[in-house]
């Protein structure tokens, strides 16, 4: 069964490819049937070599769909490496975990959550907390009136 199906796939392969590269280019050349007017506006530019040029600058040609929004080349070697979750060093993901906040503005970890989670002494979890967080503002003084509250 397993063969069969094997061979049947194998067999759809070679006829696609046969079509696509042999057949259609000669029955397209002839005349006999036409490109469709969207694939012809579809056309793939071909990823040139670097040439070197008189002040010894390479230029390259990229391979860009029509009406694909892609960043640029040079704006590609300026932008910083995507987050890696798996090799995140404890410093860093103690500096990500306690800038985070909610939809209302607080924060979605407390210094006590992030120095469980991550573990170590708690002192030290929270003197890097405060690193990335602004200090909490003085508690409010009330003072007791000389002769005592009135009612």
């Amino acid at each position: 069964m397993g063969a069969t199906v094997f061979s049947i796939l194998v067999t759809i392969v070679i006829a696609g490819w046969l079509w696509f590269y042999v057949v259609r280019p000669i029955l397209e050349g002839w005349g006999i049937i036409k490109t469709d007017d969207v694939m012809s506006s579809v056309q793939i530019e071909r990823t040139a070599p670097a040439t070197s040029t008189a002040l010894g600058s390479t230029s390259t040609h990229h391979a860009v769909l029509p009406d694909t929004h892609q960043a640029e080349p040079s704006a590609l070697l300026h932008s910083e490496p995507p987050l890696n979750l798996h090799n995140m060093s404890r410093p860093a993901l103690i500096a990500l975990i306690s800038v985070q906040k909610t939809e209302t503005g607080a924060y979605r970890w407390t210094a006590n959550q992030i120095a469980a989670f991550v573990g170590g002494t708690r002192a030290e979890v929270l003197k890097e907390i405060a690193q990335y967080r602004p200090p909490l503002p003085a508690p409010a003084q009330i003072k007791r009136p000389v002769n005592g509250w009135q009612p």
